[in-house]
């Protein structure tokens, strides 16, 4: 972004530059918009405040829960009433959601200026408008090295008109429609003609103003060290009028705690607050002095819920800002018991139940789950369960290659029928091995075979499906047993990934009967196989008594399957090792059974497919009987079980360890998950609320809380929360890896997969699993 004319003497140049470097986002520096993108290696903290502070008597009282000083690239901007965005910064991302499916590109530099490249045929931008705001005018600081080259300006599917794009950086203006309604709204741009070779327009930044003519105000610089009176302060800053706001979930009894003030001249200090449904609400108001004084807001009316928190000064006075702003709690959440920590495992022991829903088990399912899985059960009740973990694909191949790699799908790009892991991608078996430890892997899913690049790092490695062995959980865990009994005595990595309750739901009527009283006289037969499910998924021949036949076929092999799992934990208590071990399981994806319309996996992005019975079990250092309700995600569990043995997580990660979670510490970030449909569609689920959308647009909301089935799809009802969703996905999909999120980068994918071609016996594997056609 251009440094205003204002600051543009060689002296306030220097000093802004000096300023800037001082700046800590939250570890790195947010770079002054109108000045070099590179990111200094190292933060310099601002300089020690020349005298004692003076004592902060609230702050004191409460308990850090998020401190948003760190997390200003998550804010909007407005100068006065002009939305404000920086394409060629971190600022963009909520607005781009982050370069994904749309036409904007990386980040270019000339001249000082950091740009966001326009490089397709049309590029939208996710605008939401607040009930405060009136748009009249767009206007946009754009070039392009192309020869006469033209911009045409959409606002939804109207054309505003078109605006030159010469060689040098201008600024373009074109009215807006009148009486723009809040909510959300789609502002793209698309170049008139394509340059071979050349960027077809380069984006310094974008303004929405609420004046029908005159100049756009621009921040010099958002965040910086500022001191008052002799002391110093991190500050959001705010010497002209502005407002910055945050789309978060408030926590149980949350307050917002801050230092305001200003060095020279009088300005109003204002904390607001906006929530779907209700118009936007004055909570707080001082004038400030010159020196810092501390502000608290009590948000406790809000505990729960998604709002827009609005910081705004209305005057413009010299050195004023909002200092170590933080969301606040009287206490924490009392941490559970637990062992040592530093207590390390022996070995290592991961089941992965395929297909398998998080709520046929009862710490899932609540209470009374009619799906009887005692020996999960029993586990459980030894161990940490996460309730809100969630897969990061709907389906086996890019869930488990997340699962090994700690990569997101799009990053691995492991995601497509005839893809192939990469082999440079540092796998959890060859991390392991490296430490010492003997690995087996005992898998019956033809997708996690050698085929596709899953047998990296492994000393024993076996797919069932692939080479013709009996593939039901108790000819899988007979063979997993087996090699126990050879390599216990040294530390080992066990890997199972069983496929029942997969198709072909194939199990005997000990089990069925549990779950269906008589006998089945419908369409669907004794067992159902991968065909048949494809082809009366939705069907409607199938009566609601097939449903529960259907049902009791899938219950019945979740229960058969928990049978078998426990002769391997016996086992393995037997042996002495299990509590040795670190035991985890989990799923690939769950399985729709007609909860929206379908049977099978792979076409959606709902709970029942997503959301996975993660378990973790070490007695000696993680708490017996502890539910961690926190939103966590599979991308997280290779760097978890890594830092659990002592381990160095590998530097091509992008998950962040949840032992934090485990030992009831807090994270001071939003915890969220992203879960990726191949190309085509993008969950995001952050506190109550989850938003599926598309290249298309936003295509559903729900309110997780009130409608766990994901039946009243809320889009267009509640904006303040679905802005929230678009912030948190847009950072996301820009940057996979956490460590990066609120930098001035942008990362895709780190590796490229290979391809093999699938046919033989292999395509009539998978055939029988249900897969191709779409299913």
């Amino acid at each position: 972004m251009t440094i205003p004319t204002p600051l543009r003497s060689a002296t306030a140049l220097v000093a802004l530059l000096t300023f800037t470097i001082a700046c800590d986002e939250p570890n790195k520096p947010e770079p002054a918009p109108k000045q070099t993108p590179t990111v200094p290696d190292k933060a310099v903290e601002p300089e020690a405040p020349t005298q004692a502070p003076p004592k902060i008597e609230r702050r004191v009282e409460l308990e850090p829960w998020r401190a948003l000083l760190d997390e200003t690239p998550r804010a909007e901007l407005r100068m006065a009433r002009d939305l404000v965005i920086d394409l060629g910064t971190a600022d963009g991302f909520k607005y781009t959601r982050g370069g994904w499916q749309n036409r904007w590109e990386g980040f270019t530099e000339r001249d000082g200026v950091t740009a966001l490249e326009l490089d397709g045929k049309r590029a939208p931008l996710d605008i939401f408008a607040t009930d405060r705001d009136s748009f009249t005018r767009v206007i946009a600081r754009v070039r392009s090295d192309c020869k006469d080259q033209s911009i045409e300006v959409f606002w939804g599917k109207e054309s505003l008109g078109k605006v030159p794009a010469t060689a040098d950086w201008s600024e373009q203006a074109l009215p807006l429609p009148k009486g723009i309604s809040a909510g959300a709204h789609e502002l793209a741009f698309a170049p008139a003609k394509r340059c071979k070779g050349k960027a077809r327009a380069e984006f310094d930044w974008i303004a929405l103003s609420a004046e029908a003519e005159g100049d756009i105000e621009l921040a010099a610089q958002r965040k910086g060290p500022l001191s008052l009176d002799g002391s110093a302060r991190r500050a959001l800053l705010a010497d002209t009028p502005r407002t910055y706001s945050f789309f978060l979930h408030v926590p149980k009894a949350g307050e917002l705690v801050f230092d305001y003030g200003a060095a020279d001249g009088e300005t109003d200090f204002v904390v607001s607050v906006g929530e779907d449904g209700s118009a936007t609400r004055e909570l707080w108001r001082k004038t400030s002095s010159g020196k810092w004084a501390e502000g608290a807001v009590d948000l406790s009316a809000y505990s729960g819920k998604a709002v827009r928190l609005d910081l705004t000064t209305t005057a413009a006075a010299k050195g004023a800002g909002w200092g170590e702003i933080e969301l606040m709690v009287p206490e924490l959440p009392p941490k559970p018991a637990s062992g040592n920590p530093a207590a390390r495992p022996k070995n290592l022991v991961y089941v992965l139940i395929d297909t398998v829903r998080a709520d046929v088990f009862e710490p899932f399912g609540g209470e009374g789950s009619e799906v009887k899985t005692p020996n999960f059960d029993k586990l459980s009740r030894d161990a940490t369960v996460f309730s809100s973990a969630y897969a990061n694909e709907n389906w086996t191949k890019p869930s488990v290659a997340t699962i090994l790699s700690g990569l997101y799908p799009t990053s691995h790009d492991t995601q497509g029928e005839n893809s192939t892991v990469p082999e440079k991608i540092d796998m959890l078996a060859e991390r392991l091995d490296k430490a010492g430890f003997t690995s087996g892997a005992f898998i019956a899913n033809g997708y996690v075979s050698r085929d596709f690049g899953f047998n990296q790092g492994w000393d024993y490695y076996t797919n069932f499906i692939r080479e013709k062995k009996n593939t039901t959980a108790k000819g899988v865990y007979r063979e997993a047993i087996q090699w126990v009994n050879k390599n216990h005595k040294k530390p080992f990595f066990l890997y199972v990934q069983t496929i029942d309750p997969h198709v072909p739901h194939r199990v005997d009527s000990k089990y069925t009967s549990l779950y269906y009283e008589g006998d089945y006289k419908g369409v669907v037969g004794e067992a159902m196989g991968g065909l048949e499910q494809a082809d009366l998924s939705g069907s409607p021949r199938l009566t609601e008594d097939d449903y529960k036949w259907i049902r009791a076929l899938y219950n019945g092999e979740v229960t058969y399957h928990d049978e078998h799992m426990g002769s391997l934990i016996a086992r393995l208590e037997e042996l002495g090792e299990l509590d040795e071990t670190l035991f985890i399981i989990s799923h690939d994806h769950g399985e729709e059974l007609n909860d929206h319309g379908k049977m099978g996996h792979r076409h959606t992005l709902y709970d029942e497919l997503l959301r996975g019975p993660l378990l973790m079990r070490f007695p000696a250092r993680l708490p017996r009987g502890h539910v961690v309700d926190d939103l966590v995600e599979y991308v997280d569990l290779a760097p978890t079980i890594l830092e659990l043995l002592g381990l160095e997580a590998s530097p091509h990660h992008e998950g962040l360890s949840l032992v934090p979670l485990l030992e009831g510490r807090p994270i001071p970030r939003p915890r969220y998950v992203v879960s990726e449909f191949l190309q085509d569609r993008r969950a995001l689920r952050v506190g109550r609320w989850k938003m599926v959308r598309s290249d298309k647009g936003i295509e559903s909301m729900y309110d997780m809380d009130k409608d766990p089935g994901e039946q009243v799809n809320l889009v267009g009802e509640v904006p303040i929360a679905t802005r929230m969703c678009h912030v948190y996905l847009g950072e996301a999909l820009a940057n996979p890896n956490k460590k990066k999120r609120m930098l001035n980068t942008i990362s895709g994918k780190q590796f490229e997969a290979g391809e093999i071609v699938i046919e033989g016996d292999l395509k009539k594997q998978l055939e029988a699993l249900g897969y191709f056609g779409g299913k």
